[in-house]
């Protein structure tokens, strides 16, 4: 498929709503951060926060925001 493992790429496919390109990083065991879900959250692409979701363990952050982890689990999906 020639993806470049970084996290510029993936952040590049959450930002586009690749839920492929996601996906395999994701199952490859590579980190997130919530701040890359600004964008896609305000351009509604559901698919892509979903599949982020499912791996809660890989978000990359000290303390997550529950209330957005509530939000978007609940109310935008």
């Amino acid at each position: 498929m020639g993806i470049t493992w970084d996290a510029f790429t993936m952040r590049a496919a959450i930002e586009r709503n690749d839920t492929r390109v996601t996906a395999l990083f994701l199952q490859g065991g590579m980190n997130w951060q919530l701040a890359w879900t600004e964008q896609a959250f305000a351009a509604g692409h559901t698919e892509v926060l979903q599949l982020l979701l499912r791996y809660p363990a890989l978000m990359d952050e000290v303390k997550p925001c529950r209330r957005f982890i509530t939000t978007l689990s609940h109310d935008q999906l």
